[in-house]
């Protein structure tokens, strides 16, 4: 056929052809031509993406060509001799989120060559249409994380030591842990407010500290809680530069956080978390200042992505929506300059009540995180066998209605009231003081997120009653 090469192997006068239909015929770049060259990103070599060729070639110099020429030999339709000179190994980036290596044939041709075997052993297709290579692999694992067409998240068999990781016994365990987390911290939501208790041992440390760690409740729930985060690892979405962005910040007594989402088909899509705790100086700051700090250092941490972009910053503390309409000598130094750096990427600053606040349900995640339970199903429900109050209300329900329920992640059943519609537990007197103390303690931003949070908040009216004397 015209243009075709074959592939020989000569060894004297023995030379068996092969068909291989390399292209081999003008080697001029003309638009109408459709052909389709892409560059090596690390060596600047370009190719000419040939899916008719059985081989991959990189041309040699003249100075190369007076190397030992080999047995293999190129020949092309007309019966021209290509020779060959062995072959070289090459690291190829085209710009596909991996690399190619692959052994290159060097050869006696004009120009470099991609032939139909590094197309199908890496199972890339041609779009000559669009001109691109298209890469078929629909997952990729690179670089710990696991790459697919919806997204990218941490790998399994890289998150499964992390979720089996015993408790640190030494401060230097628990650095190693800390930085295996922090490796897969934009992909967890306010990691930062779960690690304080854990960041509180690395005070005052040192090199090859291997002082024994003396564990608090508060300290092992949330060494309980980073676990789970990373096994919950949220999928963060490919960027589309034409996409909306909005990122949302937040603030709390103890860290800052915001969240940079796209916006495709009115969805919000998360591209990237950020969270770290705030310093004892910056733990003084007002509400206004700690959400000001909050949107000022994500703008920053995110600066890659937002820079030349228009954005909209969502908070859901309504006075900060105001701080570009304020007299500039009404500010602080430190506002000043703070709002100095947010007006260089946008004033747009809108209100979004924490109800509603998208940032607020994916950076406080903590009542779908499973903790070690404080309370004991089993002794409470051996209490209430026993309870003599418990046993006069079900005879004299007085507009109550008893029934057993089975406790959520338990088959224990207690007692609970459904009277209100909403199932609540009857706590015997002598675990009524320990449960309303944990309940209490517990933080809530805001009453309503408590009650709706934790069902098993118990209303005074249940427990206080008249004729039983009080709550305690």
């Amino acid at each position: 056929m015209p243009g075709a090469l074959y592939f020989c192997q000569g060894f004297g006068k023995l030379n068996t052809a092969i068909d291989a239909n390399i292209s081999a015929a003008d080697v001029s770049i003309a638009p109408q031509s459709g052909r389709l060259h892409i560059f090596d990103r690390k060596t600047n070599i370009k190719f000419l993406i040939d899916s008719g060729s059985d081989v991959s070639c990189l041309p040699v110099s003249k100075t190369n060509r007076k190397l030992v020429l080999e047995p293999i030999q190129l020949t092309a339709a007309n019966n021209t001799k290509i020779y060959t000179y062995g072959s070289k190994l090459l690291d190829v980036d085209l710009g596909l989120r991996r690399s190619f290596k692959w052994k290159f044939i060097l050869a006696s041709v004009p120009f470099a060559i991609i032939g139909a075997d590094f197309l199908k052993h890496f199972d890339l297709i041609i779009d000559l249409k669009r001109q691109r290579l298209i890469d078929t692999i629909t997952k990729l694992n690179r670089y710990g994380h696991l790459v697919t067409q919806q997204g990218t998240k941490p790998l399994p068999d890289k998150v499964e030591p992390i979720l089996n990781y015993p408790k640190p016994k030494t401060i230097k365990e628990l650095q190693r842990f800390l930085g295996i987390l922090n490796f897969f911290r934009r992909f967890l939501p306010n990691v930062a407010q779960h690690q304080i208790a854990l960041s509180e041992f690395l005070k005052g440390t040192r090199k090859n500290d291997n002082r024994v760690i003396e564990w608090t409740t508060q300290a092992e729930q949330d060494f309980c809680t980073c676990k789970k985060l990373i096994a919950d690892a949220t999928l963060l979405v490919h960027p589309k530069p034409d996409a909306e962005l909005i990122l949302h910040v937040d603030a709390s007594d103890i860290a800052i956080g915001g969240a940079l989402f796209q916006i495709i088909n009115n969805e919000p899509q998360p591209l990237a978390f950020f969270s770290r705790k705030l310093s004892q100086t910056e733990k003084n700051y007002s509400a206004y200042d700690r959400e000001l700090l909050a949107s000022y250092t994500s703008i920053k941490h995110f600066i890659h992505m937002l820079e030349a972009r228009d954005f909209k910053l969502f908070t859901d503390h309504k006075p900060l929506t105001h701080a570009f309409k304020q007299r500039l000598d009404k500010c602080s130094p430190r506002q000043a300059r703070q709002l100095d750096f947010i007006s260089q990427f946008t004033t747009n600053i809108c209100y979004l009540p924490g109800n509603e606040n998208v940032t607020a349900d994916s950076l406080s995640r903590i009542a779908s995180i499973e903790m070690p339970n404080p309370i004991n199903y089993d002794e409470i429900a051996k209490s209430q066998e026993s309870d003599l109050e418990l046993q006069n209300l079900i005879n004299n329900p007085q507009g109550l209605q008893l029934k057993k329920i089975v406790m959520p992640n338990s088959n224990i059943s207690l007692f609970c009231d459904l009277s209100t519609g909403t199932a609540r537990p009857y706590i015997p007197k002598e675990y009524r003081q320990r449960i309303f103390s944990q309940l209490h303690n517990m933080p809530h931003p805001e009453i309503n997120l408590f009650y709706k949070n934790f069902w098993l908040m118990i209303e005074i009216k249940f427990l206080i009653m008249s004729h039983h004397g009080g709550l305690f």
